[in-house]
């Protein structure tokens, strides 16, 4: 219940997790190359992220070219929808990532290691009691006449703006491509490293309805 959902009996069990957290990200930012060991502050977790790094760094150059079966679905659907617009072999998506695969992960990378607050040309953040409070420059309260749907698919519900195809496609390969400053994590801030990287979430339902012949 706690590493799923949060819940937790005791203010001190959340403040423990808490910290169990920051030493898994540091973990897996050693693991992945991203920050030197020395920036962990936690010395048996630095060594033991240390010792696993070569071995790990082989192992995933040479499951470089695997997609995850979720992965395959969405650019197998994206690449039979955009064929007649774009090159199909130019579209995938990130290859490795930062796995959200616990509660509170992307709480506590929000925010840096050393601090409470964040800030760059397009958000600031700060740490409130009950997780983080995010301000983008531009904040509209709603998606009417902004929210763009690619044709080709659907009808488009009239508060929405229809689009060519091949304006997604370009979108779609500018998004995998993004400038550097927006790939750094904000946990990363202050600790003197890369710590670019890309997050993946993948979301499933606890509670999900008897459908014949899907998938269990």
């Amino acid at each position: 219940m706690l590493k799923s959902l949060g819940i937790t009996p005791d203010l001190s069990a959340a403040d423990e997790y808490s910290a169990e957290l920051d030493r898994l990200i540091y973990f897996r930012l050693i693991v992945k190359g991203l920050i030197d060991p020395s920036a962990c502050p936690d010395r048996v977790v630095a060594d033991l992220a240390d010792a696993q790094r070569d071995a790990l760094r082989e192992q995933r150059r040479q499951s470089a070219a695997y997609r995850p079966p979720v992965d395959r679905r969405i650019e197998n659907f994206l690449r039979s929808h955009l064929s007649d617009v774009a090159n199909s072999k130019s579209i995938r998506l990130p290859g490795q990532t930062f796995r959200l695969d616990r509660h509170g992960l992307a709480r506590r990378l929000s925010l840096p290691a050393k601090g409470d607050t964040y800030e760059n040309a397009y958000v600031q953040s700060t740490r409130v009691l009950n997780g983080v409070l995010h301000n983008p420059r531009n904040d509209r309260r709603t998606t009417e006449g902004t929210f763009h749907v690619a044709e080709g698919g659907l009808p488009v519900p009239a508060g929405k703006r229809a689009v060519p195809k091949h304006v997604f496609a370009n979108m779609l390969r500018a998004a995998m491509n993004p400038p550097d400053d927006l790939m750094r994590l904000p946990f990363a801030d202050g600790l003197d490293c890369d710590g670019r990287s890309w997050v993946s979430l993948l979301l499933r339902p606890l509670v999900q309805p008897g459908v014949p012949g899907g998938l269990r």
